[in-house]
């Protein structure tokens, strides 16, 4: 394919673009500069690639100097962002990378030529320079022939790769799910003996990363290899019994659950409880919010008992939330030909008596002021609306509702 029907779903990208300016400036100033790692990677592929990085013989120092705005995001590893208005593009100076102590960042870098810093990176398919004036590609590891046979390998020895940073035992993970390769065999086994590096990874790289591996087009392609590897033992090491069950995820996305639903159901649903999904989502240190949907999705998972015993009311005001409501979707379909003939009963009468929107509470807390005060007044506006759900048609459910609950108010006792 001609170079430039390569490029034409990009070019007219205003991040391709910023790039091109970017790299054309350093060039014009005497500076070997290429468009390097994934972005390349995905042009070849006919991917739309996300990020548009440089890599360049200019020192930080001299990137710097060529631009009016530029952020030193990591000027000790030859990193320099340059921003132009609200787009920014990754400048990074060639490297040759010294040894790494802390399994994620080399101890000290040393600037070199671009073939050097080929040979640093990850994985070949990653280590890839593109010419973008002429569509000439620099390949100094085999990445386009593992590009063509659809393999993930890693640049030299891989138990090395995997020693410096930990997080690449899940990148390579991740490539697979995201693109549909196989694992280079030597990779794979390097994997295999270096799981246990996984543990000293930082959970906020180790939830960024897993994160993006659930989202991925080919996920269904790493359960074989997730179940095989063990990897959530190593990853939720603090939860005794976590288990991996791969046969649940076709389930879990027939019912709709979100990815990162399905991912903590298919791995804490046996011999696990809702205090351990607690501790593993608190764990990998995700916003509140994020923790607190996949605790919604999944909580009828791990309280079943109270779809049967929370009354009618209470479960159609739970369901106005659409977490609680999607979870207990999938809940149902994934356990409809085990649930009794209460539960089921129970679910029809939801079916036909949830409102499509939540209704306005029709008793407030002056028409019960006088006979509730307190934590009971409180408790007794939620009887109140969840009778009011129960029995929506009824023409005088108001005055149905307060000779109930005024009957067994403090006041008359």
């Amino acid at each position: 394919m001609e170079f430039s029907n390569i490029l034409g779903p990009i070019s007219g990208r205003p991040e391709f673009q910023l790039a091109v300016r970017v790299g054309d400036v350093l060039r014009k100033a005497g500076h070997e500069t290429w468009m390097a790692g994934g972005a390349v990677r995905d042009i070849l592929l006919g991917r739309i690639p996300h990020d548009f990085d440089l890599a360049t013989a200019a020192t930080p120092d001299q990137v710097e100097n060529l631009f009016a705005s530029t952020v030193a995001v990591g000027k000790q590893f030859g990193v320099i962002v340059v921003v132009e208005g609200e787009l920014q593009i990754e400048v990074a100076t060639f490297r040759k990378d010294g040894g790494y102590q802390d399994g994620r960042r080399p101890d000290a870098v040393k600037f070199a030529a671009a073939e050097e810093d080929a040979a640093r990176r990850d994985f070949t398919i990653n280590a890839l320079f593109l010419d973008w004036a002429t569509g000439d590609i620099f390949d100094f590891v085999g990445g386009q022939r593992d590009l063509q046979d659809h393999l993930i390998r890693t640049v030299g020895e891989p138990q090395l790769r995997f020693q410096e940073d930990h997080l690449r035992l899940l990148r390579a993970l991740r490539f697979r799910a995201q693109l549909g390769f196989q694992i280079e065999k030597k990779t794979y086994w390097a994997i295999v003996l270096n799981k246990g590096l996984l543990k000293n990874i930082s959970r906020e790289r180790v939830r960024e990363e897993l994160g993006k591996l659930l989202h991925a087009n080919f996920f269904h392609l790493v359960l074989q290899e997730w179940k095989e590897l063990g990897l959530e033992r190593e990853l939720f090491f603090e939860v005794p019994g976590v288990y991996f069950n791969p046969t649940l995820w076709p389930q879990c996305s027939e019912a709709q659950l979100d990815p990162w639903s399905q991912f903590f159901l298919a791995a804490f649903k046996s011999g696990t409880s809702e205090i351990d999904i607690r501790a593993a989502t608190k764990g990998l240190r995700g916003s509140k919010s994020w923790q607190e949907k996949i605790l919604k999705n999944l909580f009828w998972f791990f309280n079943s008992k109270k779809f049967e015993n929370l009354r009618l009311g209470e479960i159609i005001d739970l369901s106005f939330d659409p977490d609680f409501f999607r979870g207990l979707e999938a809940w149902i379909k994934m356990e409809e030909s085990n649930l009794g003939a209460s539960a089921q009963q129970k679910w029809q009468s939801f079916l036909k008596t949830r409102p499509e929107d939540k209704p306005e509470p029709i008793v407030g807390a002056s028409d019960l002021s006088g006979s509730f005060v307190g934590r009971d007044l409180g408790t007794a506006l939620k009887k109140a609306y969840w009778m009011q759900l129960e029995s929506p048609s009824s023409l005088n459910l108001k005055l149905e509702i307060l000779d109930t609950l005024l009957d067994s108010s403090p006041a008359r006792s």
